[in-house]
């Protein structure tokens, strides 16, 4: 969502993640991966992931999921992952729920990549091989499975990953360009 940032506020969405991480966490999050939205903190997942049944109480962490709420406060779309490792896609759905709204466009300004401090949270460089490595795992796992199940499963993951990628090459080039 990050790298289509301005393709949702351009429909007049406004995006603001919500993490289980401490607040200083979720900052170094948002500067090591130049994202254009707040994360903002559910400590323990009081005030949203365990009121809205987003909490895996034998991990005690947050399921991913992307809710699209109305300005009047309505429920409109949700996407809720299987587990804390099955992640929510932004997608032609999504964004069709958005435009449906009928909002006006949101003035935004865009992310200041220059303040990065690259390392806070981790080393953002990191990122691009342990994903490709994934890419490649999930791809030679595809050809080996039989069970139509499975394999369709790994091709998922296999999809997933390489959204992933293509957004850290986005992130990559933003870095670079401040």
């Amino acid at each position: 969502m990050a790298r289509e940032y301005k393709r949702y506020t351009d429909m007049g969405a406004q995006i603001v993640a919500v993490s289980v991480d401490a607040p200083g966490r979720n900052a170094a999050m948002v500067e090591s991966l130049a994202l254009p939205f707040p994360v903002l903190t559910d400590e323990a997942g009081q005030s949203l992931a365990k009121p809205l049944e987003l909490w895996q109480e034998s991990r005690e962490v947050a399921i991913p999921a992307i809710l699209l709420v109305a300005p009047s406060g309505e429920l409109v779309w949700e996407f809720r992952s299987r587990d804390y490792a099955d992640r929510p896609q932004d997608d032609e759905d999504l964004l069709g729920a958005v435009k449906a709204l009928g909002l006006a466009p949101i003035e935004t300004a865009p992310p200041n990549p220059g303040a990065l401090e690259p390392g806070k949270l981790f080393d953002f460089d990191w990122l691009y091989p342990y994903f490709r490595g994934i890419y490649k795992n999930m791809e030679a796992l595809v050809m080996r499975i039989a069970d139509d199940h499975a394999r369709a499963e790994i091709e998922r993951i296999h999809g997933m990953t390489g959204r992933y990628l293509e957004a850290v090459k986005a992130t990559h080039k933003l870095r670079k360009q401040g």
